[in-house]
């Protein structure tokens, strides 16, 4: 449901409430109006004539109630309980009258902007401008006005968030500018300008890192931040040139990274304090500090896209994974067949074949060729690769084969641990890598313990054959 049809839901809603208020009003109308009828009998006429009529009218008023009938009929024959009669209904009339004015007023003002709801939702419909209609050659009565009244009603009862409120009234006011507007120009000016509202209150920031650094140090480099940060912003067009001018200065590599996260940092809380102050009805509804709040907003938006793509990309280079020629020694003996053990989840299955359901079908024989190459020591060395610049993957192994990627990791004499598998994608798939490297070890203790993982071992690799035999696709070997 796009801005317009929520606004058109809205009026909906509007209309069934006016609705209902105008029922409710016109039951008082005719209540008070049938305690006026009854009072003026009870003052004014005989009421030995007029019992069936008053009957009625306490019917009409109270329906069930027939406790007011006997009470009228004692009074038939007592003035004082006559007296006490028309003294109650007085106070029940009372009641009815309190709020009736303020209801009155709610239904003649409600009664316009339902019918304005009604026009409001054909100039949406339509893409028509709204209705305006001038009132004794000056004062206008607009159905963009009657909208945001509607809108704000809604707000004040609680019923929509003062975000809503303003992406509602901001569509409002985009929808007569862009129909009513001819120059193509102006149009996308209008787009533009209309369009960074949104963009300011639907924002969100990715989560950023935290860098451990020493405690005695952090006072010093806060200091420093926010001094880099002031200096960034009077000279937006030299973010990167300016860091790395203090970088050189006094920080190393972690102090670095924790600087750039603070700058980052004050950013944010400004671009959130934007978003606050545009919350607010008053500042809101003031076009010229509303634009300038706009203006400075995505001023320190286009630095933060800056700084945090810079920071990313420091990132990316200390995450790359290397992958190197696997020497002699890590390779390991290769006269006698190695002895592979699986790691498994909770429940005892091996991650190789929960993984197997994540790889296309095509390259299950991949899979089962590189665990059996490694095995019996027949695989080229440009087939395995050593993992290094990454704790996680130290002495990490990875087999490779087109995309595919068996991850394994030596345990002791001969043997190793399958971690998982799985498609590479990209580059350097670091989140992939270290999924699989976060994965337990068979752990072996005792010779028994290391018998039982053998047998584990056939019962597994006697499954994956049987998986590749029963849903391998022939592919690309």
């Amino acid at each position: 449901m796009n801005l317009k049809d929520k606004i058109i839901d809205l009026l909906d809603r509007y209309i069934y409430e006016y609705e209902q208020e105008l029922e409710r009003y016109e039951e008082k109308l005719t209540i008070l109006s049938l305690y006026n009828e009854l009072i003026d009998i009870l003052e004014n006429k005989e009421i030995h004539n007029h019992k069936l009529e008053i009957t009625i009218l306490l019917s009409a008023i109270y329906g069930n109630n027939s406790e007011y009938e006997r009470m009228f009929y004692k009074c038939l024959y007592d003035e004082d309980i006559k007296n006490q009669f028309q003294n109650q209904l007085k106070i029940d009339m009372l009641e009815q009258v309190e709020g009736f004015s303020d209801l009155e007023e709610k239904v003649k003002q409600g009664k316009y902007l339902a019918i304005a709801s009604n026009r409001i939702k054909t100039s949406f419909k339509f893409n028509v401008p709204f209705y305006i209609k001038k009132i004794d050659g000056k004062r206008m009565i607009s159905d963009e006005q009657s909208a945001k009244r509607i809108i704000q009603y809604f707000a004040n009862k609680g019923d929509i968030t003062k975000k809503e409120e303003l992406l509602y009234i901001n569509e409002i006011e985009i929808h007569n500018r862009l129909i009513t507007e001819q120059n193509s120009l102006e149009k996308n000016y209008t787009n533009h300008l209309y369009s960074r509202i949104p963009n300011i209150l639907n924002m969100g920031f990715q989560q950023l890192d935290t860098v451990l650094i020493d405690d005695k140090n952090k006072t010093t480099l806060r200091n420093l931040s926010k001094q880099i940060y002031d200096h960034i912003i009077k000279d937006p067009n030299r973010i990167i040139d300016i860091f790395e001018e203090y970088k050189d200065a006094v920080m190393n590599e972690e102090e670095y990274k924790y600087v750039i996260l603070k700058v980052l940092h004050f950013i944010e809380d400004n671009l959130i304090a934007a978003y606050e102050l545009l919350l607010d009805e008053n500042i809101y509804r003031n076009r010229f500090q509303r634009n300038i709040i706009i203006d400075d907003y995505y001023k320190e938006l286009d630095v933060y896209i800056k700084l945090r793509k810079y920071y990313d990309n420091i990132m990316l280079e200390e995450n790359v994974i290397k992958e190197e020629d696997i020497t002699e020694e890590e390779l390991g003996d290769t006269n006698e067949q190695k002895q592979l053990f699986f790691s498994t989840n909770s429940s005892g299955k091996a991650k190789v074949l929960s993984d197997m359901k994540d790889i296309p079908e095509e390259y299950y024989e991949t899979v089962l060729y590189l665990i059996n190459g490694f095995r019996n020591n027949t695989l080229s060395r440009s087939e395995m690769k050593i993992l290094r610049n990454d704790k996680m993957m130290d002495k990490c192994i990875e087999l490779r084969y087109d995309q595919i990627r068996v991850i394994l990791k030596p345990i002791k004499n001969n043997i190793y641990a399958v971690l998982g598998l799985f498609v590479k994608k990209n580059n350097n798939d670091v989140r992939c890598y270290h999924s699989i490297a976060n994965r337990d070890i068979p752990k072996i203790n005792s010779e028994e313990g290391a018998e039982l993982y053998r047998d584990y071992s056939l019962i597994i690799m006697n499954e994956l054959e049987q998986l590749v035999m029963m849903q391998g696709r022939k592919g690309t070997r």
